[in-house]
């Protein structure tokens, strides 16, 4: 019975159907953009993370590359300068010997697409 009474009610001739019918209208397409907006954000920070992820695994090959090539090689100097080139990206490390033994390197990584990050970091021989 009441349900009879409501459809009757939005139903009559006298101009509630309009406004029903553009609120609901309203209602879909608000959520629709904002749906839109989150997919386009979302889309934003992946491609950030991917780029970070890059940076980030970069800088570790250079440093495991620098620890392989620091025990391996004979007559490594305790000063110097070496690079890395990856298929992402390259590597430019600078080194010295402290006092205590560590090599206290700069790692400059840098993507093909351009980002670039400085890391300084100790790393023992």
């Amino acid at each position: 019975m009441k349900r009879r009474v409501l459809l009757k009610t939005i139903f009559r001739e006298n101009g509630f159907i309009f406004p029903a019918s553009f609120l609901i209208v309203l209602l879909l397409l608000g959520t629709t953009t904002a749906a839109i907006r989150l997919y386009e954000n979302h889309q934003k920070f992946t491609k950030l993370q991917i780029e970070q992820m890059e940076l980030h695994s970069l800088v570790q090959s250079g440093i495991g590359k620098f620890n392989y090539d620091s025990r391996t090689m004979e007559g490594f100097p305790s000063i110097g300068e070496i690079v890395y080139t990856f298929p992402h990206g390259r590597t430019d490390i600078s080194y010295e010997i402290t006092e205590k033994g560590y090599y206290l390197i700069t790692i400059a990584a840098a993507t093909e697409k351009g980002t670039k990050t400085t890391i300084i970091r100790k790393v023992m021989p």
